[in-house]
């Protein structure tokens, strides 16, 4: 799990902001992101995800602006940017190794050094990590750009079709020496799982969740073993009646979805768990996902969507008072 965050950290935020520094032709700071750039994103993504990296960032640094650049508010392509570093097979790897098929996008308006969007000097990064998790009305933009920016990046890479399946085969490949030995303990594991799945036929787990020709993998059964053994949460289990127009009233919608209110503690904002994860599952390439999952109607999530759209809104109008 640290050499992914690790990986996922270099991939979302420092080799980017390397890449944009090469483009400036600004050696120092590109040469400093390691040392000192590094502390901004560590110290963010500690204090909004509560992720602590391998390298715990050094809050005080007062010249982690030589090496940190708000590579993502560059003008330009910086998307196409992003769509090649957020590649399986770029995962960890440096710009240098994908500079040549970078440098012919247009890149353009580059932020100054250590200056971070309507926030001008970041100073130090404890000063930008209690910004990121400031309710103050007055950071409500600055909050939703580190999040949809910095935090929603570092966060693709734990993704369910991310994570489970680089996890898993990164480890059954024995790719470090302390990863000797996870093959057969795996194989136990999947051993004592099928005594309470008695449908299960296969003897070995590899042939349990690869196809035929051993190329692709059942991302689900990957979910399941790792959820028996503690590491992924399991499935939502939201079930509504497909028959029955639930309207707008999102308490309607927790009732019918029959969802534990003292676990989920649904009058909090981590109430909904269950039914925001139907939200942001709501992408047209998901939709089988979610019906397999979720046992809803393409129409019943069209108006979750927008109950949780209007619940959210009234939530924050609720903060901000």
């Amino acid at each position: 799990l640290d050499q992914h965050k690790e990986y996922a950290i270099k991939s979302s935020i420092l080799e980017p902001t390397k890449y944009c520094y090469d483009r400036m032709k600004q050696e120092h700071n590109k040469n400093s992101n390691d040392v000192h750039g590094y502390n901004y994103p560590a110290a963010i993504i500690l204090s909004c995800l509560h992720v602590q990296m391998p390298m715990i960032p050094m809050m005080g640094d007062k010249w982690a602006d030589q090496g940190f650049l708000d590579c993502w508010a560059t003008e330009g392509e910086m998307n196409k940017v992003w769509e090649e570093f957020k590649k399986p097979e770029n995962f960890g790897r440096a710009y240098s190794g994908m500079k040549k098929k970078l440098d012919k996008l247009k890149l353009e308006k580059f932020p100054r050094s250590g200056h971070f969007h309507k926030v001008g000097p970041a100073k130090t990064p404890k000063n930008i990590a209690n910004i990121a998790v400031n309710p103050d009305s007055k950071y409500d933009d600055v909050r939703e750009y580190i999040s949809e920016r910095y935090i929603s990046k570092f966060a693709y890479f734990f993704t369910k079709g991310f994570f489970l399946k680089k996890c898993f085969e990164v480890l059954n490949q024995e790719a470090l020496p302390e990863y000797m030995g996870f093959p057969a303990i795996f194989q136990r594991c999947f051993e004592e799982y099928k005594k309470e799945k008695k449908d299960i036929k296969t003897e070995k787990v590899i042939e349990w969740l690869y196809d035929e020709y051993f190329i692709d993998i059942d991302i689900d059964k990957v979910w399941e073993m790792f959820t028996f053994l503690g590491v992924t949460k399991p499935p939502s289990q939201v079930k509504v009646p497909k028959d029955k127009p639930l309207g707008k009233n999102i308490e309607d919608w927790v009732k019918a979805a029959e969802v534990d209110l003292k676990i989920a503690g649904v009058l909090d904002e981590q109430g909904y768990d269950d039914l925001e994860w139907l939200l942001t599952k709501s992408q047209p390439s998901d939709i089988e996902d979610i019906e397999k999952y979720c046992e809803i109607t393409k129409e019943q999530m069209e108006d979750l969507i927008e109950v949780l759209d209007d619940w959210r809104l009234k939530h924050r109008k609720k903060q901000k008072a």
